[in-house]
């Protein structure tokens, strides 16, 4: 655990928080797979959205089975070798 951020939360944008060892995968929202996978986790109750009112630019899908989206994730950019654990490598972010 970082000293900055004791508790393992990342920003997500607007506030929201996600605990990090529960991040399993992150992907871009653009992509049709993506976005037919939100509609399916919103159909099912496992969705949780984070965009605050924004459009939605990232998706994670959590090891909970439940999926988050969000309008911004910019501890992405700035900690480009920060990765969730588990997560080998996460393409098309940077």
């Amino acid at each position: 655990m970082d000293r900055a951020n004791p508790r393992g939360l990342w920003p997500v944008g607007g506030g929201g928080m996600v605990a990090r060892e529960r991040i399993v995968a992150v992907g871009r929202y653009d992509s049709a797979p993506l976005r037919r996978a939100v509609r399916r986790a919103k159909e099912n109750d496992r969705l949780i959205d984070l965009t605050f009112g924004y459009a939605c630019r990232w998706v994670l899908f959590l090891d909970t089975g439940q999926m988050v989206i969000s309008a911004d994730l910019s501890w992405l950019s700035a900690e480009p070798d920060v990765k969730a654990p588990g997560v080998t490598s996460i393409r098309g972010l940077t």
